[in-house]
């Protein structure tokens, strides 16, 4: 199997570097079709399908997650900026960046809703992986 590469930036002299483990969805299709399904070949086949297969759904899955979260860490952004506005202005004039807030807030909060499962994940996981201040003593 022959995948294109991604291009990376060395972050120490700005060389491009190549990532062997970028592969586009388009080209895990085109090896899940390739396969051949002939009686020398079946179980491989099989396993490889499984495993193509695997990759497509969860290209599929989590494409759109990714784009959801960057949704929401934008729309959160914003509202740090309209918050910090906020800091040294008058209750008339602070009125327009309030209302700026509850709106960006409406609109945040579906995102943040569907992020919700995964920020759980990642705080259970930290909570197993962290090692605790009486077992490092």
């Amino acid at each position: 199997m022959a995948f294109p590469r991604a291009v990376l930036v060395d972050m120490r002299d700005g060389r491009m570097l190549k990532n062997p483990m970028s592969v586009g969805i388009s080209k895990v299709r085109d090896e899940f079709l390739r396969l051949d399904f002939h009686a020398q070949n079946f179980v491989p086949a099989v396993i490889t399908a499984a495993t193509l297969g695997m990759v497509i759904v969860c290209f599929i899955v989590l494409w759109p997650y990714g784009l959801v979260a960057v949704v929401e860490d934008l729309i959160r952004g914003i509202m740090a900026d309209a918050r910090d506005e906020l800091r040294d202005l008058k209750a008339v004039e602070a009125m327009p960046f309030v209302v700026a807030i509850g709106l960006y807030f409406v609109i945040w909060l579906p995102f943040a809703v569907a992020c919700l499962p995964f920020v759980a994940i990642g705080g259970i996981g930290r909570l197993i992986a962290v090692p605790r201040e009486k077992d490092t003593e």
